[in-house]
This record gives structure tokens, sequence and C-alpha cells, in this order.
């Protein structure tokens, strides 16, 4: 059975934000829903339309499963004391954490980057298509990810022709950001532990230059750590499960 999409709709960097302040301010679900509805009633016309952004937005931040819940209330305790760029993070994280689909546009977006200096929302969706598959909704979904990444400040277009160009990495150097991050990455990736240097170089954290070492990630208490044969140092969790996580309802 195909993964469910989830994240199809263009959200507004401030969306977000109301969402995660609302959740902080009121923590019931009810009340942020009703904040949002409040807030959002100029900003999307129509009450189906409006649901759906509520429902993406609520399912990034509020509506998690138990597995997402630590990982969640430690990004509302970190709020407050960061910076707008910082705050991004927050948002990236539980996006990564929460959809699949997200992870997946903003891994194939970060290869694109690598790859040439420019790439077109055509070539991004033919990438998509060939992990998602044909479907009506992963070529509807893909764009609106990528409109959501250009109102983010992530990239930018650059032409008349569709074509985008990544914007240089916000540095972040707040080191329990950092690791969470980290850790919200590796709690969205589609396997159980990872390479060290590949946990550090992740394409779907292109938006972000973290300086980490990996001495930081040792003395924390996020990750385990297993040495192969090879010499090969690889990263798992150390609290609950890593690996692909759905969407919710």
């Amino acid at each position: 059975m195909p993964e469910r999409v989830g994240f199809d709709r263009k959200l507004k960097r401030a969306w977000l934000d109301w969402t995660a302040e609302a959740l902080l301010s009121a923590p019931a679900p009810e009340a942020v829903y009703a904040t949002l509805q409040q807030a959002l009633h100029e900003e999307v016309r129509g009450d189906v339309s409006r649901g759906n952004v509520i429902t993406l937005l609520t399912g990034i931040w509020v509506r998690v499963p138990p597995q997402v819940v630590r990982l969640r209330d430690e990004a509302l305790s970190l709020w407050p004391e960061l910076t707008s760029q910082e705050r991004l993070a927050l948002h990236w994280g539980m996006a990564l954490a929460r959809y699949p689909f997200f992870r997946d546009v903003v891994a194939q977006t970060g290869r694109l980057r690598r790859l040439q200096e420019t790439f077109t929302t055509a070539q991004l969706r033919h990438e998509v298509v060939a992990r998602w598959g044909e479907r009506a909704i992963v070529r509807f979904s893909t764009p609106r990810v990528l409109l959501s990444l250009e109102e983010w400040g992530v990239v930018e277009l650059v032409n008349s022709k569709g074509s985008y160009r990544v914007l240089p990495p916000y540095l972040l150097t707040h080191t329990t950001l950092c690791l969470w991050l980290l850790e919200a990455a590796l709690r969205g990736a589609a396997v159980e532990a990872l390479p060290l240097y590949d946990l550090l170089h992740l394409l779907e954290l292109f938006p972000f230059e973290m300086p980490l070492t990996p001495a930081e990630l040792h003395q924390g208490s996020r990750f385990v750590f297993l040495r192969e044969g090879n010499n090969v140092e690889r990263v798992m969790l150390a609290n609950g499960h890593s690996g692909r996580q759905g969407p919710g309802i």
C-alpha cells in the first residue's frame, strides 16, 4: 500500500509560528485549532481549504504519535530562547519527523543542489515520482512543498521558466538545537541506523550548516553508537524507534 503523502499544501512560515505559539499558550488541541481558525480566516478563504491547512499544521506540531511527543516537547521548550532563523530548524525537524513525503522532497532538493546550480519543478517532481509512484497526489503535492520552501527562504525562483536555486544555508551555533535537529532527521529517516559521517551530511538538512563535532554527539544521551568491523561508526536513536513514521490522522 503506498504511503500517505500528507504534506499537500503550501504553508507560510508565519502559520507554522502561529501553530507553535498557540500550542505553547494553550496545549489543548481544541484550543490550538480554534486559534488557527481565527488566525487563518482572512489568509485562507473557504472552510475546506482552511481546514486542510490546519490539518497539516496540527499534524506537524499537535497531533504527534507517542514516539515524537518528547521531541516535540523539547522543541517547544527551546522555542523561547531561539531566533527566528533558529526556529525554522524546529519547524523543519518536526516536518521531517512527521511526514516522510516532506523528507523525501527536501532530500531530493538537497541532492539536486549538490549536482547542479539550479533545478526545475519538473526535475524535482521526476525524482519524487520515482520514489512515490505516478500518482496525482504526488504530482500535486511536490510543487506545494517547493513553494513552501520558497516562502520559508531556503530556495528562490530565478527565472520565468520555473528554475530554482538553493539559498546559502543558515548557520546554527546552538548546540542543543543542532543535536535536536539531527535526532529529528534520524527519526524521520527510512533506516534504523546511519554511519556517523552520513548523519552529519544528510541531504535533507541542506538549509542548515551545523558545526558539530563527533565528540559533541558522543557527549549527549540522544544516540547510541555501534562500531562495525570495518571501523565505521553507526548511529542509532537512544530513545524510541527510528525509521518511517506515518503522518497520523
